[in-house]
């Protein structure tokens, strides 16, 4: 199923949410294509890193850790790490109109795409938790998803518009951390971890599970498979390349797993990502080709 389908396959489960992505030490992806454009909104949050971002009328500027960035439909942009770096980056793909009926006009205009936020934790834990929601998403999906979605676009809100609100679960966030900085290892020692947060393995896997759905192990698994979805569809590396990127020794075992989470190979999860053409005049020096979110 490519990007867009799922996306409004997720949508059509009562949510505007189309697609969630949590991605560390991300490298430049765009400088072969030169930017794109998008069917729908878009919000970014840069939490580590640093580069550009330019669009339609919006001249490059560097973008820094803290920075939010939004992504409008039909309107080409480009961004990506400077060259030779990784960042980190929280995004969300969405039906902006449904939004801006459901929640009100927080959505800031295309003249104004870039805001200097700085960190936020509970922005940061909004981004996660959707992210859960959309991977393992069950009963209930939409309307939670949605909930999230406007926690998103409210703390970005309030943010740019520097409205102070009272606030607050430090260990959630960093065992996902823990877990984002590690999909390239086989496995991880979560006893270590639950020592390092001061509590017994069983309390901190309790917890864990509480607010996540799954046991630390289990979401460690799901996060390299999801991580898979993003480079088969963004990259070219091969999938034995992949799987040994994400701590799989053997690659049959690899697609073996991803098959059973996802409902395809790899193979064919990769042959089934639509290229979506950017039709937008660009400025002079880039070229226009197809190319296809995840973000």
């Amino acid at each position: 199923m490519d990007t867009y389908k799922q996306a409004e396959h997720f949508m059509t489960r009562g949510s505007p949410v189309g697609a969630v992505g949590l991605e560390t030490d991300k490298v430049p992806m765009m400088e072969h294509s030169r930017g794109r454009a998008l069917r729908y909104h878009a919000v970014m949050y840069i939490l580590a890193g640093r580069g550009f971002f330019m669009d339609e009328t919006n001249p490059r500027r560097e973008i820094t850790p803290g920075t939010v960035f939004y992504l409008y439909p039909g309107r080409w942009h480009y961004f990506d790490p400077a060259p030779g770096t990784a960042w980190t980056e929280y995004w969300v793909l969405f039906h902006g109109a449904d939004a801006e009926r459901r929640f009100g006009n927080l959505i800031p205009p295309v003249t104004r795409p870039i805001h200097a936020i700085g960190r936020n934790p509970t922005l940061t834990a909004a981004y996660e938790e959707l992210y859960d929601v959309y991977l393992y998403g069950s009963r209930g999906y939409g309307q939670y998803a949605t909930y999230l979605l406007h926690k998103i676009l409210m703390e970005v809100f309030l943010a740019i518009e520097t409205i102070d609100v009272p606030r607050q679960n430090a260990l959630i966030h960093r065992t996902r951390d823990f877990i984002g900085k590690n999909l390239s290892s086989p496995d991880l020692d979560f006893k270590s971890q639950a020592k390092v947060q001061r509590m017994s393995y069983e309390r901190f896997r309790k917890r864990f599970r509480a607010a996540t759905g799954l046991a630390p192990k289990q979401y460690h698994l799901a996060a390299k498979i999801n991580r898979a979805r993003e480079q088969l569809t963004n990259t070219q590396f091969s999938i034995k390349e992949i799987a040994a990127g994400l701590g799989f020794h053997d690659a049959l075992y690899f697609s073996r797993i991803f098959k059973t989470k996802v409902g395809m190979s790899p193979a064919q999860f990769r042959r089934e990502q639509l290229a979506v053409p950017n039709t937008k005049k660009l400025p002079p020096g880039f070229r226009s080709e197809p190319v296809e979110p995840p973000l």
